[in-house]
This record gives structure tokens, sequence and C-alpha cells, in this order.
């Protein structure tokens, strides 16, 4: 699949929410440090907002609200991932500086092997690592696809995502 065309993109989409509902699915079952605490979590809501009217943060002191925001919350890690593949899409416009940047990043695919940052933009715990593991993973699966077919060595079993 050539990236940026409808397959690529429905490939995509198919991996990005399989892969974030089980990591998703992880978290809630037995991956938080913390047990989530549903009341906490909405006083902690309730609160950010209000902190958006007066500019003051509220306290991420209890682990259960800390927990049960990760669940919740866990869906921008898509926002993320999907700006990621959307460098692709031409339907998207963004600045050339930019989509050389991402294109010649090792989350698209572009790596010399060596170690690669990524910076926190704020989002969530962890949100910003997820996404781009999920975007990382998925272009190299999709790059790996193009190597055994360039090679010869793809079956036609390998071409779909489960």
């Amino acid at each position: 699949r050539k990236p940026g065309s409808n397959g690529f993109n429905r490939g995509w989409i198919q991996y990005r929410t399989a892969a974030l509902d089980s990591i998703r699915y992880h978290l809630y079952t037995n991956g938080l440090p913390h047990p989530a605490e549903k009341a906490k979590f909405e006083e902690l809501f309730f609160n950010l907002g209000v902190a958006a009217d007066r500019g003051k943060m509220p306290s991420f002191e209890n682990a259960g609200a800390r927990s049960a925001y990760a669940v919740e919350f866990f869906c921008r890690a898509k926002n993320l991932a999907d700006l990621f593949a959307d460098t692709f899409n031409s339907h998207y416009e963004f600045p050339e500086y930019w989509l050389e940047g991402l294109r010649g990043s090792p989350i698209l695919g572009s790596s010399d092997g060596g170690a690669y940052s990524v910076v926190s933009l704020g989002g969530g715990p962890g949100f910003d690592y997820v996404s781009s593991a999920v975007a990382t993973s998925f272009c190299s699966y999709m790059e790996s696809l193009r190597d055994q077919e360039e090679t010869g060595s793809l079956s036609s079993s390998s071409l779909k995502l489960h």
C-alpha cells in the first residue's frame, strides 16, 4: 500500500484502532499502578474545568483520580497518532519543513538506527509516547511488507492487517 492511498489510510485506521484499544484494555484491566476511582476522577475533571476559568491548576495528588484520568482520556493518543499518519495524506496541508522533519524521523520509517527523543507536548500521561510508538510500529510494518514485496517473499496472507 502506497503511503497516502485509500488502502494505506484504511489500514492505518484499522491498525491504530486495534493497537490503542488493546493498550487501553491492558491499562484498565491490570496495567495501572493504582485502581481508577471514578468519584475522584469526576472531582478532578470538574476542577480542570474550573481551572480553565481561573487559571489555577487542580491537584493531581490522588492516585485513583490520575489512573481514571489516564484511562478516560486515553483517546487523546489517537489524535497525535493520526497527525503523524496524516502527513502522508494529500488532503491535508502542512508546512513543508514540518513534513520533511516528520517524514525524516524514525516515527514514520526513516531512521539511521540511532536514538530519537520525543518531547511531550502535554495532553496526558504518556499519550505522546503511545502515539509515537503506534505510528512507528505501523510504518515499520508497512515498510517490511514493501521489502518483502520487492524481494518476492510476500505471501498473500501477509497483506491483511488483523
